[in-house]
């Protein structure tokens, strides 16, 4: 009885660490969030502000060939060149690159299953 009681005490005392872990990990992880939230918010706003101060000096760029309206990027510059700043256009669509991705992982899986099937089944012409 002693035995059972003390597995009993070991199961709980572990079950109890295994709980203050996922309590220890969920508040620190939602502390985080909270702590990024309002650094994401202000880096989105100065991304922002800053296509739209820059956007009329693309233009002006396209305008005088000095850049192309379908670039990838666009490079500005100090005088002296010692400070730059580069504005990319994100076209990657992550919905798309999913999707790809499950397409691959899918084909790969049935590959595996096919080439499983092969080495399960015995050869009957020789």
């Amino acid at each position: 009885m002693q035995a059972d009681a003390l597995k009993r005490q070991e199961k709980e005392k572990k079950l109890q660490d295994e709980q203050a872990l996922a309590q220890l990990e969920n508040d620190l992880v939602a502390e985080m969030f909270a702590d990024a939230k309002p650094l994401s918010n202000a880096i989105v706003m100065f991304k922002q502000k800053w296509i739209d101060k820059l956007r009329p000096l693309v233009d002006e760029k396209i305008k005088h060939n000095k850049a192309k309206a379908d670039q990838e990027s666009y490079t500005f510059k100090t005088e002296d060149a010692e400070q730059k700043v580069k504005m990319r256009n994100n076209k990657r669509c992550c919905y798309d690159d999913g999707i790809q991705a499950g397409i691959g992982f899918t084909k790969q899986w049935m590959a595996d299953q096919v080439d499983g099937e092969k080495k399960q089944t015995p050869d009957l012409h020789h």
